[in-house]
């Protein structure tokens, strides 16, 4: 007994004494941008203490003249906040990519949240690009149909277009599906893609469709609602076995 009392204990102490203090979720990663285009992100921290937690948040890289974010706060013990985080990018800022680090800091826990700006020119003369989703209100299991095109106003006639689909959640930023495929093309490219989200993923959403043709970097977007029907199995069920047993 006193052997698996020690066993448990070698494998438990660990945990306890070097638990972390906080936890995060935030949709803040890599992000394609504009000049002069301003966006809005969520980031949640919880404390996972007892006692209260300070933090404090700071940047570093080429990422935090962007950044906008309230440097201080505090949690009570066990509390979960959402802090905003704004990304905003000058009509003047150089088409190229940005990285760094938001930082979080307690007195007990400092951690890292790589982000990467991907600074993109709005008015390139070489290609157009449209991105729509077909049907602006989805009621779940019907399908997400995101229509793209390209049109190749330049010279050259034999392109390979790296395109990289993105479904995004609009309160977070977090990127729920990605898909990327190849496609080879002369003056104009198109095509559907379609996609179903789970009964747990009902909300706002936006679709980001990203092209890469050599050097150029494309980027369209459009946005989308996703609801789930009152009656769907998952909910009829318990409603069904309720009313029997109040029958019964």
């Amino acid at each position: 007994m006193n052997k698996l009392f020690l066993l448990v204990l070698f494998i438990l102490l660990p945990q306890i004494c070097f638990a972390s203090p906080f936890s995060i979720k935030t949709g803040l990663s890599e992000h394609y941008f504009y000049q002069n285009e301003i966006r809005s992100y969520t980031m949640e921290i919880e404390n996972l203490l007892n006692t209260e937690l300070k933090v404090t948040l700071e940047s570093e890289g080429l990422v935090g003249e962007f950044l906008k974010y309230k440097p201080a706060f505090t949690l009570d013990a066990k509390e979960k906040k959402e802090i905003g985080v704004n990304i905003s990018v000058g009509k003047n800022i150089d088409t190229k990519v940005f990285k760094g680090n938001l930082i979080i800091k307690t007195n007990k826990e400092e951690r890292k949240i790589p982000i990467t700006l991907i600074v993109l020119d709005k008015e390139n003369p070489l290609f157009n690009m449209n991105v729509n989703v077909i049907n602006k209100e989805i009621i779940h299991p019907s399908k997400i149909k995101v229509y793209f095109s390209i049109l190749n106003f330049g010279k050259t006639k034999s392109l390979t277009a790296n395109i990289s689909y993105y479904i995004i959640t609009q309160s977070t930023g977090e990127t729920v599906l990605e898909e990327s495929v190849l496609k080879n093309f002369s003056s104009e490219l198109s095509g559907m893609k379609e996609y179903i989200l789970s009964e747990k993923q009902e909300g706002s959403y936006y679709v980001q469709v990203v092209a890469k043709i050599g050097s150029t970097v494309l980027m369209g977007s459009d946005s989308f609602n996703y609801a789930v029907p009152f009656w769907t199995q998952q909910r009829t069920i318990p409603v069904i076995i309720l009313i029997l047993t109040l029958l019964l």
